[in-house]
């Protein structure tokens, strides 16, 4: 995973190199390409995260790269839409996060625990139960 990780940084410090900053760079169809490059990169990185051994990398990837045989499952058609609904409403999910930084702004700083408690216990009512096999959740 490390190993990955450095790869990709290495990759985009090269990239960096080779195209400097300029006006064409900074046009929303090249930022969308930038977006879905990397979060493929990151999601391909997560399958080795996830798995035990290589064999198993291999056995998720040729999965993932086989046609479709059958129509997907209402859990996939479900984790689809609440994927496409949170990239239709990122703009407002964005201006959310930076109107609650401007809340905490305007507060004391030893008044920010009680907001940010009332958000992290928002958050574990809304978690599944018990401790998921998530990233970090065996360290």
């Amino acid at each position: 995973w490390g190993g990955l990780h450095g790869l990709g940084l290495i990759l985009f410090n090269i990239k960096n190199r080779i195209f400097r900053k300029s006006a064409s760079s900074s046009s929303i169809f090249i930022k969308i390409i930038a977006i879905a490059i990397m979060l493929t990169f990151v999601s391909f990185t997560f399958i080795v995260f996830r798995v035990t051994n290589l064999e198993e990398v291999e056995l998720i990837l040729k999965a993932l790269l086989n046609p479709i045989q059958s129509y997907p499952s209402g859990r996939v058609l479900f984790s689809a839409g609440i994927l496409l609904f949170s990239l239709c409403c990122y703009a407002w999910f964005k201006s959310l996060f930076e109107g609650f930084v401007k809340f905490l702004e305007y507060l004391p700083v030893w008044l920010w625990v009680f907001p940010i408690l009332v958000v992290l216990i928002l958050v574990m009512i809304m978690a599944p139960s018990g401790i998921p096999s998530f990233i970090y959740a065996n360290f």
